[in-house]
């Protein structure tokens, strides 16, 4: 036997084949709809690994082959082929999945998945739909990704994210390889695709997106030379840059983005792109919540002069861990605002690293007519301030970590917000909401349904100028904790969040819900979803607001409901509906001429939270007057305070006092 024949055979035995499981996408209601296309109809797919070399024993190489998960024509296209880079050791590695440019050129992506190896990433390159060995064999069967036929096009769309999905699950599923460290990298059209995919699935922890960008639309109709045969045929098929958006939703990245974590993206851009237009990059950042973003000079082919700095901060930004940070109003549209840093601090103009002004000693500032003196020196908003090293600032009543972000409202008026890590916001959040005589496994309970409420607020207030009011249209706030035992129920519970079906839980809560809790589509309007869909309690009897009563005269009714009843006296009340939980959902007022039906949280708020401490009354006619008794304190909707302390006061654990206010969740820890 030759010895080529032998190593030939011998790379053969040491193939590996197996299956891995197909991870499910975090639902969105909102967007239910465009993210259908790209669940898989199958729980795992087969995949065979071949190995192809090693370089030195520190980096080994492979092959890879999986069925794609559409099997469209030519049938070269059916079949995933990805070359893959692994360091040398157990792991567990962080890896990324990499993703190539439009013409398909692979030299260079290869070095770079080699250099990840080098330094302690795995790489595995995917050949995206009809390149590389997926290319048709027949010269007239051959096409890219971006085809001259719309519904090709969105087909071969559909097709690589699917594919670049069963890419991340078959890393994930790789012993060597760390599940919650798994990225993805494009460069290009790889890019747009990897943002995409990123923003569908959200398994994905890191997205690095290299000379791309969103709103396919204002990439296909720019004058490029690079998209001018898709754009001509779409001028004669009637397509315009609206149409294109309304038509192509479903494959633009800026659809899914506010999926995906600003913190866990970053992006690299050439300042004069002539492919990818700066609108079209500028478009995709507001849409990620503004990551950090790094321009280089030069076109959109410069980026080969690039690719080592690139390759350095991406290494970096893979192995470093990457902190939550939330945006919290303190004051909203204020003419003025005073604060105080006895550490000194540090002012940058926000996003970037431009430092406007340094101090060592304390300082007292003030922000009049939108600017901020700062020592002798005035400075326009917005304006971050950082309190040198450890220190707190002092604004208003309360001590805060983190760093103060000054922006413009209107008028010459500023919004105060504190930008602060999560898990210190949570510490902020326990004293305020649940008090420090609540059992501790009641606090861990409070701890994890306020980051997790945060963390959910956060993605849907994104393109916001802030994530959540430190009040009680979100979660009272009060900044540096007062006790310690707050401080202990959030770190006994580190980046612990409830989730369902893929989705972190808009985990609301209340004090009391007087026996039963609340489906959260009877208070909102939502999707009812399992966790909050309410259910019995059994743990609140004896609190304070269990029970409750108010006693109102006609008169006091009318006054409070004047705008509605438009001057009429009140003659009767009634409850109109009840929901399941047995709350009112609509009050029927009695007046001259009729009946005036209103929504019980809209009556509740006109006569009072301080009267009414929730819609679970009920009304009767005593005299003169109208008598109503109630139970509980809130909207009754997810954590019962006082059940859960109820529940851990009886020996219960935050697991199962979780598990009973949010059924059908899972715990888990990001």
């Amino acid at each position: 036997m030759n010895t080529l024949l032998f190593l030939s055979l011998l790379v053969q035995a040491a193939a590996e084949e197996g299956t891995s499981p197909t991870r499910r996408l975090a639902q969105d209601p909102a967007l239910a709809s465009l993210l259908a296309p790209y669940e898989f109809g199958d729980r795992e797919f087969s995949w065979r690994l071949r190995p192809i070399g090693s370089r030195g024993g520190q980096v080994h190489s492979f092959e890879l082959t999986f069925s794609s998960a559409i099997a469209s024509d030519p049938e070269e296209n059916r079949t995933v082929w990805a070359k893959y880079w692994r360091p040398a050791g157990r792991g567990p590695f962080p890896a990324l999945v990499l993703l190539h440019w439009l013409g398909g050129t692979f030299e260079a992506l290869e070095l770079i998945g080699y250099r990840f190896a080098e330094q302690g990433v795995c790489a595995l390159m995917v050949s995206l739909p009809h390149y590389g060995k997926r290319r048709a064999k027949d010269p007239a069967k051959r096409e890219t990704m971006i085809s001259r036929s719309v519904e090709k096009t969105l087909a071969n769309f559909r097709q690589g994210v699917l594919d670049v999905r069963r890419s991340g699950d078959w890393l994930a599923s790789r012993a060597e390889i760390d599940p919650a460290r798994v990225g993805v990298m494009g460069i290009s059209l790889g890019a747009v695709v990897g943002a995409l995919a990123a923003g569908v699935d959200t398994n994905f922890a890191r997205t690095i997106l290299v000379i791309g960008g969103g709103d396919l639309a204002s990439i296909l109709f720019h004058e490029s030379e690079a998209t001018q045969e898709v754009r001509e045929e779409l001028k004669k098929l009637g397509y315009t840059p609206d149409r294109v958006r309304r038509e192509w939703k479903g494959i633009d990245p800026v659809t899914f983005a506010g999926r995906i974590p600003t913190e866990t993206a970053i992006l690299f851009n050439a300042e004069n792109d002539e492919i990818i237009p700066r609108a079209a990059t500028e478009r995709l950042h507001a849409a990620l919540g503004s990551p950090r973003i790094e321009w280089f000079k030069g076109g959109h082919y410069a980026v080969i002069t690039q690719l080592g700095t690139i390759l350095r901060k991406s290494v970096e930004f893979l192995q470093r861990p990457v902190p939550i940070r939330v945006r919290v109003l303190l004051a909203e549209d204020q003419e003025s605002v005073s604060f105080s840093l006895k550490s000194g601090l540090v002012a940058f103009k926000p996003g970037t690293d431009d430092e406007l002004y340094r101090t060592d000693g304390p300082i007292e500032a003030k922000s009049m007519n939108g600017r901020v003196r700062l020592g002798e020196r005035e400075f326009d908003c917005p304006i971050l301030l950082v309190p040198r090293e450890t220190g707190t600032l002092r604004f208003g009543k309360f001590d805060y970590h983190g760093s103060l972000l000054l922006v413009p409202a209107s008028k010459g008026r500023v919004h105060a917000i504190n930008v602060v890590d999560l898990e210190r916001y949570v510490m902020g959040v326990l004293g305020p909401e649940i008090g420090k005589n609540a059992p501790a496994e009641a606090q861990k309970a409070q701890a994890v349904a306020a980051r997790t409420y945060a963390v959910v607020t956060r993605m849907e207030r994104r393109s916001g100028v802030f994530d959540l009011y430190a009040d009680v249209r979100d979660q009272v706030y009060r900044g540096v904790p007062k006790d310690d035992v707050y401080v202990r129920a959030v770190e006994a519970t580190p980046g612990e969040l409830l989730f369902y079906r893929g989705a972190p839980v808009k985990t609301y809560f209340h004090s009391t819900c007087g026996g039963r809790t609340e489906s959260v589509f009877e208070w909102r309007k939502e999707t009812e979803i399992e966790p909050l869909v309410g259910g019995p309690c059994g743990f609140c009897d004896g609190a304070k607001w269990a029970a409750w009563s108010a006693r109102l005269s006609p008169e006091e009714i009318a006054a409070a409901l004047r705008e509605n009843l438009g001057g009429r006296a009140v003659e009767n009340i009634a409850i109109k509906s009840s929901t399941k939980s047995g709350r009112a959902r609509e009050v029927a007022i009695a007046v001259a001429g009729g009946e005036v039906l209103l929504p019980a949280p809209h009556f509740r708020a006109a006569l009072g939270y301080d009267k009414f401490r929730s819609t679970f009354f009920t009304v009767r006619r005593d005299g003169s007057a109208f008598v109503f008794s109630g139970r509980g304190w809130g909207h009754g909707v997810g954590l019962c305070q006082e059940g859960a302390i109820g529940m851990a006061s009886a020996g219960k654990n935050h697991r199962e006092i979780l598990a009973r206010y949010y059924p059908g969740s899972t715990l888990e820890r990001r």
